[in-house]
């Protein structure tokens, strides 16, 4: 629980401060990666929890289990990305990661599953509905109070700031 809504909060932060944090670093020649960034949310937040969920079943001696994990990863990830990448580009293969770490996730979460007692609803699902909902809030926050008027890295500060405010209540 503790790992999902650490690392979805940062994750999702990076997302919303992106544009901001990649202009006042890279320029504006690089804002056209911020929506790739964004589509790969889902792998970031998921890879975090999978870290752990694939240690745990090394740590079990569930080696096998890893294996099929990883070919999990490989089979999805080779059958979508040439397909996504042709219709959407850069995006598309952003896209195809996702949808690899998603199934690859669902596979690890029904093996463990299988000899951990876990409440999926109160670990995972339930802190990502409170982030997505503050992530939402934020992002209309930040819209509506015209944050994009200040400098980029006044921007940055603000953002970050509100955004941890919002996630500790």
């Amino acid at each position: 629980k503790t790992i999902c809504l650490v690392a979805s909060s940062i994750f999702i932060l990076f997302a919303i401060v992106a544009p901001s944090l990649i202009e006042l670093i890279y320029g504006n020649k690089w804002l056209p990666s911020v929506p790739m960034i964004r589509v790969l949310l889902p792998f970031f937040i998921l890879s975090a929890v999978q870290l752990f969920m694939v240690n745990l079943k090394m740590i079990e001696g569930y080696s096998k289990t890893v294996l099929y994990y990883r070919l999990t990863i490989l089979i999805v990830l080779v059958a979508t990305i040439y397909p996504l990448i042709r219709w959407y580009g850069a995006v598309g293969a952003a896209i195809a990661i996702d949808i690899s770490t998603v199934i690859s996730f669902i596979y690890l979460a029904v093996q463990i599953k299988k000899t951990v007692k876990i409440s999926w609803m109160n670990s995972m699902v339930k802190p990502l509905l409170i982030i997505g909902a503050t992530s939402l809030l934020a992002i209309l926050l930040f819209q509506a109070a015209e944050i994009q008027l200040l400098s980029n890295m006044l921007q940055l500060i603000v953002k970050s700031v509100l955004y941890t405010v919002m996630i500790a209540s």
